[in-house]
């Protein structure tokens, strides 16, 4: 009977492990610790992180990966605030770069177009106000906001949100190559973000191609030939495709194999590149 009672137990507790309950998290309970750097002064520099470390994940009622973001303020009541999206939204310690907190304080201060930094007056060493946010997507219900710390001195700098691009790189510009120092050549040769969809990673631009020169791929940065390149392939050869109708779908891969459409007679392409899931990069392709 006592063996009978452990397997039912044993498959009383395989079920709930099958089955999690969400249940919201008590009020209170998703914390973060007094930041070591609070009254340190910090001049924000590109590439360097500011860092909130939370008390782990809320108790929904069972452990699955969530998602965490901050909130900035300059002001402790958060009156107005801008959400940052960390480097790795799935870790309980935020790492947020800091070109995109002096993003968030220059918009706070009033500042939200590039014309307006002749305007610009730099207040020096101020305090700001973090807190984080833990969630599960699709479930609103699960959203926790922690609560407050303060850098005390931080100093940061004119930063306006821009949209995001990549580089199209190929044939249509003369296979320049995409090396540091090149940005000039590539200005128009630019795929970018929609003004309304800054973050999307959703890269759109039109491009006069003449026939027979429809052949390209993708670079993420100028970083020379062999660094952030997006293709049809793996290897550094061409795939020959067709537009059907005069459109295209297909997806892209982390490599040095172009796009080629040899049956392109010309005119102008509406190139959209997808890399809002970098597991499934998507290029979408229209003729005018």
């Amino acid at each position: 009977m006592l063996a009978m009672a452990a397997v039912a137990l044993g498959f009383a507790s395989c079920s709930e492990d099958r089955d999690p309950v969400f249940h919201p998290a008590p009020e209170g309970s998703f914390k973060v610790y007094e930041p070591e750097m609070a009254d340190l002064y910090i001049t924000l520099e590109p590439g360097k992180v500011i860092e909130l470390t939370c008390n782990g994940q809320p108790d929904y009622g069972f452990s699955a990966i969530c998602d965490y973001s901050a909130e900035l303020s300059l002001t402790p009541d958060f009156a107005e605030s801008y959400t940052i999206e960390p480097l790795n939204p799935a870790q309980s310690k935020i790492q947020l770069d800091q070109r995109m907190v002096a993003t968030a304080i220059t918009t706070l201060q009033g500042y939200t177009d590039e014309e307006q930094e002749p305007d610009y007056v730099n207040p020096g060493f101020i305090p700001v106000y973090f807190r984080a946010i833990c969630s599960f997507a699709g479930i609103p219900e699960s959203r926790m906001v922690s609560n407050v710390v303060t850098f005390n001195k931080i100093k940061s700098y004119f930063s306006i949100r821009k949209p995001g691009y990549i580089y199209l790189v190929g044939a249509p510009e003369g296979w320049a190559g995409p090396n540091p120092g090149s940005e000039a050549h590539y200005a128009d040769w630019c795929l970018f973000e929609d003004a309304d969809k800054i973050d999307s990673k959703i890269y759109k631009g039109t491009f006069d191609i003449a026939a027979g020169q429809a052949q390209f791929r993708f670079y993420t940065k100028l970083d020379g030939w062999d660094g952030s390149s997006w293709g049809s392939q793996v290897n550094d050869s061409p795939v020959d495709y067709e537009l059907v109708g005069g459109s295209f779908a297909g997806k892209l891969v982390a490599g040095k194999g172009s796009l080629n459409f040899p049956g392109w007679t010309g005119g102008k392409m509406n190139i959209t590149v997808d890399m809002s899931d970098m597991t499934n990069v998507t290029i979408t392709i229209k003729a005018e």
